[in-house]
């Protein structure tokens, strides 16, 4: 095609151009990057915005206002500068802990697969890195009742079994 009529159908065409151009760099710009927790199959858990059920009356979190009971699977209760607190995730439990300069006390978390159910987070095992999407991170931290149901989800599904502290300790590093 001679240079002049390149130049023409540009010129015609620039807004389309531009619109499909932009449109390209948003796509690579908001696709997942492959890593290899993410190659790996996914846990068959229904997305929290396809079936949102009331687990909590607290309706947002108290940190990021994010709906509770969108994000039941990974919500936390705590106590923190004498006040109570619920959050969406540890994630935010880190946040409010590093905002308030103290350390979150009587801290409950859902489990995973049954988020109608909170527990002692000290005693719950956490799996650190799955395939399990994460709330607000990109490296999930979920929490199990028992160990062993902790090892199971992180021989099928990737991640790292771990404490409370430690799954806390990696989401105040991500801060």
């Amino acid at each position: 095609m001679p240079l002049c009529l390149w130049s023409a159908v540009v010129r015609r065409y620039r807004g389309q151009i531009m619109s499909g151009l932009v449109g390209l760099l948003m796509l690579a710009l908001i696709a997942p990057i492959p890593t290899p927790a993410r190659a790996g199959k996914r846990p068959n858990v229904d997305h929290p915005m396809v079936s949102a059920h009331v687990y909590t009356t607290h309706l947002r979190c108290d940190n990021c206002g994010m709906k509770l009971n969108m994000w039941a699977r990974t919500r936390y209760a705590f106590t923190l500068a004498s006040q109570e607190y619920q959050v969406c995730s540890i994630h935010c439990v880190a946040e409010m802990a590093r905002q308030k300069k103290d350390t979150p006390q009587n801290v409950k978390v859902a489990l995973y697969l049954e988020p109608e159910t909170m527990v002692s987070a000290d005693q719950a095992a956490f799996v650190v890195g799955s395939t399990a999407p994460g709330t607000m991170t990109a490296v999930s931290k979920i929490a199990f009742a028992a160990k062993e149901a902790a090892q199971a989800f992180a021989a099928e599904y990737g991640g790292t079994v771990m404490s409370f502290a430690e799954a806390l300790a990696k989401a105040a590093a991500e801060l």
